[in-house]
Parts: C-alpha cells; structure tokens; sequence
C-alpha cells in the first residue's frame, strides 16, 4: 500500500490526512454530498436558474417572432426544436421568474443576517435571536453553525 501514498506535490492538507491516491480518486477532493453542495450554493443555484430562464426566453421569443434575424446556423437549431418553442418559452419566462425571484430573497436574507449577526452585544444578540434562527435556516446549514458559535462567543449559549 505504500506505493499508493500521496507524494509531496498534492496540498497539505491531503497529506496531513494520509489520504491514498485511491481513497482520494472514490471519495473525491471535498468529500461532501449532493445535499451539502446545494446547501452550500443555494443562492448561486437559483441565480444559474433565472439566468437559463432568462436564455431559455431570448431563444424562444428569438425563434418565434423574429426568425428572419437569426444567424443561418442559429436558424437551423431553432428550426429543429419547431413547435416546442413555445413550451421553452413558457418555461423560460417561469424559470426567470422563480430563479430569480428565490435569488433575490436569498440574497436579501443573507444581507439581513450578516448585519444581525454583526452585533457585539449579548443583549442585542438574543433580542434578535428568533429571527437569526429562522434566517439561518432559511439560509442553510452553515448559516446555522454561524448562529451557534456566536452566541458561545458572546457567552449568550452553552458550549457543548
């Protein structure tokens, strides 16, 4: 098994796990779950949503109200697709609008909890409290750690 230890180019923080090359190669690089990277990315997911809304809507209204302005190559993708163009435009302005509607509530979210969580005060902290939790776990996982460990640091909650 000692051939298949990590030489020295891969990053410390590898070789200070002891991680084989094959362990590394089956579990990946982050070895995290599907469910956290969503967790994780939640606000960038949803914006990626509204911006293929967003395309998905340019192509269709493109190809159906102004076929005689598209590039010759374009036309033939477009022509390809036919009668589902309007099911792509439907589908494009809705996931516009949802994508980017949940973008800018997330992104709103976050800016209210990272000005709530700013606070220096203990008394201020647990009088915001209720709403730091509920953002937190709008928001996700981490967001949750967050409130925990300030509330440890201001001496407002218990350490485990």
């Amino acid at each position: 098994m000692d051939h298949l230890m990590m030489p020295s180019i891969y990053p410390p923080l590898l070789r200070k796990n002891n991680y084989t090359l094959r362990q590394f190669a089956l579990r990946g690089r982050h070895m995290g779950t599907l469910r956290d990277f969503i967790d994780n990315n939640r606000i960038l997911l949803w914006g990626l949503l509204g911006l293929l809304g967003v395309f998905m809507t340019a192509w269709a209204s493109t190809a159906l109200f102004y076929p005689e302005k598209v590039a010759a190559n374009w036309q033939r993708a477009m022509e390809r697709v036919g009668p589902y163009n309007w099911w792509i435009l439907i589908l494009g302005v809705l996931f516009a609008l949802v994508g980017i509607g949940y973008f800018w509530y997330l992104a709103r979210s976050r800016k209210k909890f990272n000005d709530l969580i700013e606070t220096e005060s203990k008394a201020i902290y647990l009088r915001n409290l209720k709403e730091l939790e509920e953002l937190a776990y709008r928001l996700g996982p981490k967001y949750v750690d967050m409130v925990k460990e300030k509330g440890q640091a201001l001496g407002a909650l218990k350490k485990k």
